[in-house]
C-alpha cells in the first residue's frame, strides 16, 4: 500500500519531467479520501483514476505515493467541476469539456481536461474522462 507524503517529498522524489500522475486503486483512494460522493479524472474511459476528489478533498499518486489534497468543492454539484484541488507546491484544476455528462448506472461522464502545476515550473495538460458517482462504490 502506497504510503501518504506531501507534495514536496512526492515531487522530489525523482526527475521533474517525469512526474505524471498514476492511476490509483480504490483502496487507494478510500485510504485518503471520506465516504460520499466522489469525481474521478481517468486517461481513458475505462482506466482507474489519477485523480480523485470527494466532500472538499482530494488525492493524486505521484511516483508511487498518495498525496492530500483539499478543495472547495463540497457538494456534489461543485465537485462536478470545474474544480481545483491543490496542496502547497502543487495545483490540479478538472474542466469538463461537455455540457452534459452521460450517465449510466449512477455514473456521470465526460470528456475532460486536466491541469497539473508544481511550483517548481512544471505545466502539463491532459485530455481524459471525468466520472462522477453519487456516493462512494
Amino acid at each position: 500500500m502506497p504510503q501518504i507524503v506531501s507534495a514536496d517529498e512526492a515531487i522530489h522524489t525523482a526527475a521533474i519531467p517525469a512526474i505524471d500522475p498514476e492511476t490509483m486503486q480504490t483502496a487507494e483512494i478510500d485510504k485518503v479520501l471520506p465516504p460520499g460522493a466522489r469525481c474521478g479524472f481517468a486517461y481513458t474511459a475505462t482506466s482507474q483514476p489519477v485523480l480523485s476528489g470527494s466532500n472538499g478533498a482530494g488525492v493524486v499518486k505521484i511516483h508511487g505515493r498518495l498525496v492530500e489534497l483539499r478543495s472547495d468543492a463540497t457538494t456534489a454539484e461543485a465537485l462536478a467541476g470545474p474544480t481545483t484541488f491543490q496542496t502547497e507546491g502543487m495545483r490540479l484544476t478538472v474542466r469538463p469539456l461537455e455540457e452534459k455528462p452521460r450517465v449510466q448506472n449512477g455514473e456521470s461522464q465526460q470528456k475532460a481536461e486536466m491541469h497539473f502545476e508544481i511550483e517548481d515550473g512544471l505545466t502539463v495538460g491532459y485530455r481524459g474522462w471525468y466520472r462522477c458517482q453519487s456516493s462512494a462504490a
